[in-house]
């Protein structure tokens, strides 16, 4: 099956420190990845983002080389929205293992990212998502601040009550004019963030 093939090229790619091999396997491990996207099952493709996502890290020790191809691997899965909001919905798990490395992850994408980010986190239902999804939004920093302002302008209370309890986490002064604006807010829950 693929999801055995994958999981044998990981183990060799794990393991592997020449250039040329690991650009090897890193090709076929994305070509399974593709098809596990094609066939919608992505958990069975998150042991290679995050094998891809450690790799790209500089700490690992591993030849710079072979850190650049990983960041290039990670990078193509990221760009797929599906995987993004697979990511995101993992993010926001109560009991996530991996959930500094899906942060890192997350906040790669940049501006697409935080788009879909903030829709998932004004619309979690449980606490725990919504404390979570928040944490993430935390890490984009100042750039998350157009995609606040642009929440702020929502009909829909508990979403700019989200965004003001994002702008006062981040705290910046520059959010303060925003911050401003919200006490005319027509809804008490909202002013009282």
């Amino acid at each position: 099956t693929v999801d055995e093939q994958i999981q044998e090229l990981l183990e060799k790619i794990g393991k592997e420190n020449d250039f040329l091999r690991y650009n090897d396997l890193s090709v076929r491990v994305n070509e399974k990845v593709e098809s596990l996207l094609k066939e919608q099952s992505l958990p069975e493709t998150f042991p290679a983002l995050l094998l891809f996502f450690n790799h790209s890290q500089s700490a690992t020790g591993l030849d710079p080389d072979i850190c650049t191809i990983a960041t290039e691997r990670l990078d193509q899965f990221l760009v797929n929205r599906e995987v993004l909001r697979y990511l995101i919905d993992r993010a926001g798990r109560k009991e996530e293992a991996h959930r500094a490395e899906i942060q890192q992850m997350i906040v790669r994408r940049g501006d697409d990212a935080i788009e879909l980010l903030l829709l998932v986190l004004i619309d979690a239902k449980e606490a725990s998502t919504r404390r979570n999804l928040f944490n993430t939004a935390v890490l984009f920093g100042n750039p998350i601040l157009p995609h606040i302002e642009r929440e702020l302008k929502s009909d829909t209370w508990y979403a700019v009550r989200q965004m003001v309890a994002l702008l006062g986490e981040i705290g910046d002064p520059v959010t303060i004019d925003m911050l401003q604006k919200t006490y005319l807010h027509e809804d008490l829950r909202v002013k009282r963030e």
